[in-house]
Formats: structure tokens, C-alpha cells, sequence
């Protein structure tokens, strides 16, 4: 029996681009060692021949019209997978080129209920919307890869050094992590401006640090230089940055009210509380649903609770039931909507 070819087509292959690494590469990976009567893959251009491809946060119009034949040609099925509300501005090119895309595929993937339900509003497909979160990235515990860039091998624990130095006790580091600016202007690492005076507070009974993971050393200079805390830069990476976050204790997630930020999925307060870390965070819709596991606000009291405590506030979450999920849903979606479509 001939194997079903599905294919995804990612806008990017860069594996500092998140939405690339949990929404396309890690699933491929995952599916392709779960079900040996498929054949998956990813590609940097449009495929020959698939029986279902999969626009992974690619609609611009050259990609569509692409997919749009390949569909004639072949019969076939067409996904997209969106995980950002690029909507915010509805007159802008992109927010057009994303509802022509909708309206052209056959079935549309959300990363979260929010999202989708501004999807909803914006297209006529209302029924032809599926919901699937992110995938967890892992913890590492392997070092060879390190080991084998001396440069990287050198940056973390030098890294690791100066934070220590700072401060000595890893229950009072603090950690935010992301790009240094979003889709959307009024996001990223400009959100810990929110929570600047809470952190100072603390600060004066509290020695405490602030670690930032990110894409932009000239953003955070322009954000921290005037602030009364130990504030710390690194430059996001692969392969340093499961170990520089395990370095800490407490995850902090500001975030700015509006239809963008509320439309993300919780992949930093996972990634977070896989890593061991205490969480707090704004009150996202999709950091909600884990409300009994973190703290949600309330930031000066958070704070000292979690201060206060001998012991870690949270527990981890169990990340292989919740990657199996996801690689479920993955699975039965997409098979489940080639048979039926």
C-alpha cells in the first residue's frame, strides 16, 4: 500500500525561530517515529507531489498560489498552521494576504482557542478550524553538542560565572526570555517596564538578579541601563539555552495587553516549569488554564511568596503526556481530514 505523503513547507528554517522549531521541525520528527505508514518531511521549497502540505505560518501570495496548484495538479489537501494574530491591523497587506490564504486552504490549524476565535471572525470557514498547542521543548541533559563548540562551550560558562558572581543564590534569580520584540510593537522584553517597580521594591530586602535571553544586546541597554537591579544579557542559543535557563529559579512572563499577545500560546510557561523553574506571569488566556501551577499577577506578593519559601512553589509538569497529545492531535487531524474532506 502506497504511504501518505505529508509535507510541511515552513516561512522560515531557522532554528532561532521558535514557531519554526515546535510547530514544524519537532513534529516532523515526532510523527515520522510514530506511524510507519506515512512519510513526513519538511521543506524549503514547495514539494512536487504530497497528499497533504502543510503552510506552516507561510501565506504570502507566491506560496499560496503555489500550494493552489499543486492542490489542482495532485488533489492535494491543503493545511495552514498559524500560532501569531497577524490581524492586528486589518488594513495592512498581510492581514489580507492571511485571510485570502484562509479562505483558499482546505483546513486551518490554530495554536490557541483565542486565536481561533478571531479566526472565526474573519473568514467564512468557521467549521474548518482545528486547536493545537505547542510541543515542549525538552531539557537538555546532553553535553557533547556543547563540548563540540568550543565558542558556545566557552560563552556559557563564562555566563555562568559572572552570574554566580552576582549572585550566589540561584533561589533569587530571576529569568524572561523571548525575542526582544514581537509581530507586534507593543510586546517583548519592553513588557518588563510593567513590573520595573515591583522588582525594585523587592530588590532593596532581596538581592536578586535578572537574567534576559534574547535576540538584542543594544535593546536590553536601551531597557536596563537605569535600573536598580543586577541585570544580565545573553544572546539566545540552541544549544546554551536549556542549560542558562536551569542556572535559575524564578521565570517572570510581563506581558502587554492587546489581541496579539493575548492570541500566544503557553510555550514559555511550559518551557519554563519543564525546566523546573517558578512561574509568573499576566493573565494570557492560554497561561490561564495553568493557574493552579504558577502565579498568575498579583507580582509584589508572587514575588515574596516565592522568596519566602524554603521549598520550590510549583511542580513540573509532565511534558511527555503533553508532547504525546500534541503529536496525537497532529496524527488525527490531519489524517482524519484527508479521509473526510
Amino acid at each position: 500500500m502506497k504511504k501518505l505523503k505529508i509535507v510541511f513547507w515552513p516561512h522560515t528554517t531557522n532554528n532561532k525561530v521558535a514557531s519554526y522549531r515546535i510547530r514544524c521541525k519537532k513534529i516532523v520528527e515526532e510523527l515520522a517515529n510514530n506511524n510507519n505508514d506515512i512519510t513526513i518531511s519538511y521543506s524549503k521549497k514547495i514539494p512536487k507531489v504530497a497528499d497533504i502540505l502543510i503552510l506552516s505560518k507561510r501565506y504570502d501570495e507566491d506560496s499560496i498560489n503555489k500550494a493552489i496548484k499543486l492542490k489542482e495538479d495532485y488533489g492535494t489537501k491543503l493545511f495552514l498552521d498559524i500560532c501569531d494574530n497577524h490581524f492586528i491591523n486589518n488594513n495592512n497587506s498581510r492581514a489580507n494576504q492571511l485571510i485570502t490564504a484562509i479562505n483558499k486552504v482546505d483546513h486551518v490549524i490554530s495554536s490557541t482557542e483565542y486565536l481561533a476565535n478571531i479566526i472565526k471572525k474573519k473568514i467564512n470557514k468557521k467549521d474548518n478550524i482545528t486547536v493545537i498547542g505547542d510541543i515542549i521543548e525538552k531539557p537538555s541533559t546532553k553535553n557533547y553538542k556543547l563540548f563540540l563548540n568550543p565558542l558556545k562551550f566557552l560563552e556559557y560558562h563564562i555566563f555562568k560565572y559572572k552570574l554566580i558572581n552576582k549572585n550566589t543564590l540561584k533561589s533569587r534569580r530571576f529569568v524572561w526570555f523571548g525575542n526582544f520584540q514581537g509581530s507586534y510593537s507593543n510586546s517583548g522584553m519592553s513588557d518588563l517596564n510593567k513590573i520595573r517597580k515591583e522588582l525594585e521594591e523587592i530588590n532593596l530586602n532581596y538581592k536578586i538578579s535578572l537574567t534576559i535571553i534574547s535576540n538584542s544586546k543594544n535593546k536590553f541597554n536601551s531597557i536596563f541601563k537605569n535600573w536598580k537591579i543586577d541585570c544580565l544579557y545573553i544572546d539566545w542559543n540552541i544549544l546554551t539555552f536549556s542549560k542558562i535557563l536551569m542556572l535559575h529559579s524564578v521565570s517572570i512572563i510581563p506581558v502587554s495587553k492587546n489581541d496579539f499577545t493575548y492570541s500566544k500560546t503557553d510555550n514559555r510557561v511550559t518551557a519554563s516549569l519543564a525546566h523546573g523553574l517558578d512561574v509568573i506571569a499576566d493573565p494570557v488566556p492560554s497561561y490561564i488554564k495553568h493557574s493552579n501551577n504558577i502565579f498568575i499577577s498579583d507580582w509584589k506578593n508572587s514575588f515574596l511568596k516565592i522568596l519566602n519559601s524554603d521549598i520550590r512553589q510549583q511542580e513540573k509538569i509532565n511534558y511527555h503526556v503533553i508532547n504525546d497529545n500534541v503529536i496525537r492531535a497532529w496524527e488525527n487531524t490531519l489524517i482524519s481530514k484527508l479521509n473526510k474532506e
